[in-house]
């Protein structure tokens, strides 16, 4: 007896049914089912693409997060029950008589199951959709889908996959302002990914109705999923990513401690602020404008009376180390006499329904129009006006209301429907569709716009764009902040699983306004999140109008302070974070890391989401209550060190971590090599002549290190340095050894600094070559070798 998935639902319903045809194509097979019928495809890399559709013939419509690909050939076996779809690890079985759907990985095991007749689509007056439901194994976790509320686990949950401007949010609140439908199931022995590339509305239930199914609902006339067998976490990110696009590596300025506020209102008040951080030593390299730069909120413009001379205060600021980055908002004022404007109409680059004028709505700048950057004409006029912000120093671009959010009377009630009506059109490069249809895209591509202006305007420097809204595939232009948050306890909580589930969602470069956008912290608060934002990828501190200041120095001397030493050690950390990010934008894999991703096999850190990892070698375990001076720490097998006292510790156990107020518990695990340089006011300024190498024996280990000048585009012709570091554990002795590899950088390094923990006592002898010197520790175990950067393979050996 089959189960059957529709009469178990509404019954209104229409099945796909069975499988009347099937006919191989080039590079693909279309299965003909009584109700609709399916593409079954390859991208190559084992990934295999099954769209569905309601109608006679497929939309053809170009995907905006999938980059180019061509299509691999496909292995089709057909028999008289089923047929079999095989793309290099991945395959796909049909029953013919119902399009029951199983995919099996690369080993033969079946990882996912669509009951038979689950794949139905309906029609309404209201819209159209497509859907169907998937069987949820025993014991499956599920990961990813962007920037959700809630814990890492997104079992038992529904979701909607629709960007809004949400202002409040909270650990049921659903959507946010970025919508990426991509999920990682694991069930603690084999994970496959499901991408449903779709930009309309969408709902994903994970088990909430039904806990034996999840299911995914489109409202379109055609669902497109790609299928990414596993066996590892690991595995699904990396193929999802050769997919959609990996992150270039960004400026190293970008990797510092950013400043903002809603707003700096005048360049009094910036210089002021940039010259106290340097005044009070407080590492910072970016300073932002809010919306009250510009000249009655538009576009393109600055405030004469508050900016009178924007290229020289920018350069000002670079002198003091500081890069300018400024806000650009969406719409663009209607108004005969502004040029943005009136160019716009001439050059027909903004939305209208069919046959109408551009459409109109009211956002800051009052009565506003949207320009549609689903053009490649709209975002080269884009790009062109760009000449007013980074023709005149500013370095960064923040992309804000993007979702795009629409000031209705609808945000009062409802913000997933303050938004541009549906029945607008965008060009999508001659694909035209409504809003409705093209909704989740509109971020990526202002992102976009904004990311071709620096090839324009700054063609030897890296783009920085920052932005409120994404969809899938926005790593390739823009990283992105959590937006409105709160001064609120519970969103230092939140933060951590939302950051690591758009790490697993290919958004590396991500971050939490530190201290909380909304509302006044209290200097213990905003110290325990800098704590803890100073291991983000994006660490800015960001406040809103009618707040209290929230400079870090706003809270006292003791709060300062201990803000100063975790910018600081941020710093001091640049050449680890730096390395981090380069691999990242080479594999894919995020820099801020939950446990599961590097512990699969330990049940301990399935649904763990109050750690994580820092790359992929320090534990960081913030502290989110008030009062709290202590916490439980989870450590995974083997053995861990303290980083602040050098203590080792056993893994595999839960404990109680002291965490006095200046203190968040850190711990690195044996084997790992954190290279560190000394701490600067700002990037360009940290001293790059001697390197410290932090060791911690216990376990062999290796690490490159990744270096090049941190600014231009030099580095996709080669010009970086890669070192290997490689330490051993032998017998009576430990073996480092120091290789380089790529040396088409050069560094300017004289000289190493090895810091080895985890020694019993003080060696017998040190041996290396031009060994300057060496000395024990005895209180921290710690043995401290010094010797020169010769260019050369190096080999230091400790005896015991």
């Amino acid at each position: 007896m089959h189960f059957s998935w529709v009469n178990e639902y509404e019954t209104a319903r229409r099945a796909a049914g069975g499988i009347r045809t099937l006919e191989q194509i080039p590079d693909g097979v279309v299965l003909r089912c009584d109700e609709g019928m399916f593409l079954v495809d390859s991208p190559g890399g084992g990934v295999l693409r099954l769209i569905y559709t309601s109608r006679e013939c497929f939309s053809g419509v170009k995907s905006f997060a999938v980059e180019e690909w061509k299509r691999e050939p496909l292995e089709v076996t057909s028999g008289e029950d089923s047929c079999t779809v095989r793309a290099g690890s991945s395959v796909l079985a049909v029953r013919k008589e119902d399009t029951g759907m199983s995919f099996r990985n690369g080993t033969g095991k079946t990882v996912l199951e669509i009951p038979p007749n689950a794949w139905y689509w309906r029609k309404d007056p209201a819209k159209h959709t497509v859907g169907a439901a998937f069987r949820i194994r025993e014991g499956e976790h599920f990961y990813g889908l962007g920037e959700k509320t809630g814990f890492l686990d997104k079992r038992a949950s529904r979701f909607r996959m629709w960007n809004t401007g949400q202002t409040v949010y909270t650990p049921s609140t659903d959507p946010l302002g970025k919508s990426i439908p991509f999920l990682i199931a694991y069930d603690g022995n084999t994970a496959y990914g499901l991408f449903v590339d779709k930009t309309c509305n969408m709902y994903i239930d994970l088990g909430e109705k039904n806990d034996e199914l999840f299911t995914i609902d489109v409202e379109d006339s055609e669902m497109e999923m790609y299928f990414f067998a596993g066996p590892s976490i690991k595995d699904v990110i990396k193929r999802y990513m050769n997919l959609t696009g990996k992150m270039d590596l960004p400026p190293k300025w970008a990797l510092g401690y950013q400043q903002c506020r809603w707003s700096y209102g005048d360049e009094k008040q910036v210089m002021s602020i940039a010259k106290e951080f340097r005044e009070r030593g407080f590492p910072c390299d970016v300073i932002y404008l809010d919306v009250d730069y510009m000249d009655g909120f538009r576009v393109f413009t600055w405030d004469p009376n508050r900016f009178p001379d924007p290229g020289r205060m920018t350069r000002e600021l670079a002198g003091m180390g500081f890069r300018t980055v400024v806000i650009m908002e969406t719409g663009v004022k209607v108004e005969g006499s502004y040029d943005v404007y009136t160019s716009g109409i001439r050059e027909g680059v903004f939305c209208s329904k069919p046959g109408e004028p551009p459409y109109q709505t009211d956002l800051w700048a009052g009565r506003t129009v949207f320009p549609d950057f689903t053009r490649e004409k709209t975002r080269r006029w884009w790009a062109r006006l760009q000449a007013a912000l980074l023709g005149r120093g500013v370095s960064g671009l923040w992309v804000d209301m993007n979702e795009p959010t629409d000031f209705s009377s609808e945000a009062e009630v409802d913000w997933t429907r303050a938004t541009v009506p549906g029945d607008v059109v965008l060009d999508h490069d001659g694909q035209p569709g409504t809003f409705d249809q093209y909704h989740n895209a509109y971020g990526n591509c202002m992102c976009r716009a904004a990311h071709e202006s620096f090839g324009m305007h700054r063609p030897g420097e890296r783009p920085f764009v920052v932005s409120r809204a994404a969809y899938a595939g926005i790593q390739r232009y823009a990283c992105v902040w959590t937006g409105d948050n709160h001064s609120w306890w519970e969103h230092i909580a939140a933060a951590m699983p939302m950051l690591m589930n758009l790490g697993l969602s290919g958004v590396a470069f991500a971050g939490s306004d530190t201290g909380g956008f909304q509302g006044n912290a209290t200097g213990e608060l905003f110290a325990r999140w800098t704590e803890m934002g100073a291991f983000t990828p994006f660490f800015r501190g960001h406040s809103a109008a009618n707040t209290k200041p929230h400079e870090p120095w706003a809270f006292g001397s003791e709060v300062e302070e201990i803000c100063r030493k975790y910018v600081r050690l941020r710093y001091a950390l640049m050449p680890y974070l730096y390395s981090e990010f380069y691999e990242s934008s080479r594999e894919g894999l995020p820099v801020m890391r939950p446990l599961v991703l590097e512990y699969p096999e330990d049940g301990e850190t399935h649904e763990l989401c109050d750690e994580f990892l820092f790359g992929r070698s320090i534990l960081v375990a913030p502290v989110y209550r008030p009062a709290a001076r202590r916490r439980i720490v989870y450590l995974p097998g083997g053995t861990w060190f303290d980083f602040w006292t050098d203590r080792p510790v056993e893994g595999g156990v839960h404990f109680i971590s002291e965490a006095p107020l200046d203190t968040i518990p850190l711990f690195v695990r044996a084997g790992s090599i954190i290279p560190m340089a000394e701490a600067g006011e700002y990037t360009v300024r940290q001293n790059g002549e001697t390197l410290t190498l932090e060791l911690y024996a216990g376990a062999d280990g290796n690490y490159t290190l990744y270096e090049d000048d941190g600014a231009s585009n030099r580095f996709h012709e080669g010009i970086y340095s890669l070192t290997e570091f490689a330490l051993r554990r032998k017998e009576q002795s430990l073996e480092f050894t120091i290789t380089p590899r790529t040396q088409n950088y050069q560094t300017g390094r004289k000289t190493y600094t090895l810091r080895i923990r985890g020694l019993e006592g003080p060696p017998q002898a040190v041996e290396a070559p031009e060994l300057r010197q060496s000395h024990f520790d005895g209180e921290r175990r710690m043995l401290v070798v010094e010797l020169p950067d010769n260019k050369r393979e190096t080999h230091i050996e400790i005896h015991l």
